[in-house]
């Protein structure tokens, strides 16, 4: 199951090369139901690709809320 949403990143004062301190980015989200395991990438285009090179492995759902902050759910594929 992979949700569209757009997340605010809040992961602290430090930025890494394609997330900075308070921007909002359309983001989709993967979970893996038995591993617990989440990913996510940047999207871009009509056909929500994923942006090279913004790939992100999270141990699970609560790793990644401490980064993102969920401002709008767009949908779920």
């Amino acid at each position: 199951m992979v949700r569209y949403v757009s997340a605010r990143y809040v992961g602290g004062e430090k930025t890494d090369s394609y997330y900075q301190h308070g921007q909002i980015y359309p983001l989709a989200i993967k979970v893996r139901f038995f591993r617990k395991r989440v990913s996510i990438y940047k999207r871009r285009g009509y056909y929500d690709d994923m942006q090279e090179g913004t790939l992100r492995e999270f141990r699970d759902l609560e790793s990644f809320e401490r980064l993102f902050d969920i401002t709008h759910e767009e949908g779920i594929e």
